[in-house]
């Protein structure tokens, strides 16, 4: 965007992600500065089984909606798919993106020692509100839960199309730390701004 020629300049961080930018401007943008907060991101063991393929839908800012289809066992959530299976059953938990997030996750999964599989999903909000139970209750049950942190990704294994085991990654709360202003780059003319 802009001009080739004059100077070129960067503007990141590594560890870090832009949130935010400040400058100067008067006909044209003068210079201009971003602001920057610390990505801290931890993933959690997979509860349940091992399966034949491990997924990993990697890290988001936040997550918006959960679908789910099953036979007998959970067959796939949004994160996994499998569309060609026939005579699902759909179940659908909308989040108030971006106001709301996934602080919980408590299911169950059963099975033999080497082949288990998820049979229940529920989510738990950061407003209190709890999802319908994906999948039916049984069996042993798992808790993906870290205090004071909100879900923001998934990964975990399948087996013969079904879950056999999940784990996600967690950020600390707020979503949004403190951030912290670089100095402006360009010329010190014109008015201030501040987004």
């Amino acid at each position: 965007m802009g001009y080739e020629h004059g100077k070129n300049f960067s503007l990141a961080e590594k560890g870090k992600k832009i949130i935010g930018f400040h400058g100067y401007a008067e006909k044209n943008l003068i210079s201009l500065g971003p602001y920057f907060t610390t990505i801290s991101i931890s993933k959690s063991e997979c509860s349940g089984g091992i399966g034949d393929c491990y997924w990993d839908d990697g890290v988001y800012e936040s997550i918006k909606r959960f679908v789910q289809c099953q036979h007998e066992y959970v067959d796939y959530m949004i994160f996994v798919l499998a569309y060609y299976l026939k005579n699902l059953i759909l179940l659908q938990f909308e989040l108030d993106y971006p106001n709301e997030f996934i602080r919980a996750v408590d299911g169950t999964f059963k099975g033999a020692p080497l082949i288990k599989r998820i049979l229940s999903l529920v989510f738990k909000t950061s407003k209190g509100r709890i999802s319908p139970t994906f999948g039916s209750i049984s069996g042993t049950r798992l808790v993906l839960e870290k205090k004071g942190y909100a879900r923001v990704g998934f990964h975990g294994w399948t087996i013969f199309y079904s879950l056999s085991a999940i784990g996600g990654y967690f950020s600390l709360l707020p979503l949004h730390p403190t951030v912290e202003q670089l100095e402006a780059r360009g010329y010190d003319r014109g008015a201030t701004w501040n987004n």
